[in-house]
């Protein structure tokens, strides 16, 4: 299967085409002083507050990324990365 990441912009623009899903890579730095998604080339940065203790930064990451892209948050899942500040997001 091909993966296809296309930036937000893109994304929201195909208008009338049937796109099923996003990927987007992002960079973590967790207990950081504010909560925060930035934009950085074509990776985005998610700064959380939260530590890496039984997926509380995972779970901001996700309600973050919901908040940016104003979409729901059951529609966001991290497809590799669990465990890693370096993470594979698809929106659906």
């Amino acid at each position: 299967m091909n993966q296809v990441y296309l930036s937000w912009k893109m994304f929201r623009s195909l208008g009338s085409v049937n796109i099923k899903y996003m990927l987007i890579s992002i960079k973590v730095k967790i207990h950081s002083k504010d909560s925060e998604v930035i934009k950085a080339g074509e990776m985005y940065e998610v700064r959380v507050k939260a530590r890496p203790i039984e997926g509380r930064a995972n779970q901001e990451v996700i309600r973050l990324l919901s908040e940016f892209f104003g979409v729901p948050k059951s529609r966001i899942v991290i497809k590799s990365g669990l465990k890693s500040k370096h993470k594979v997001i698809e929106i659906v």
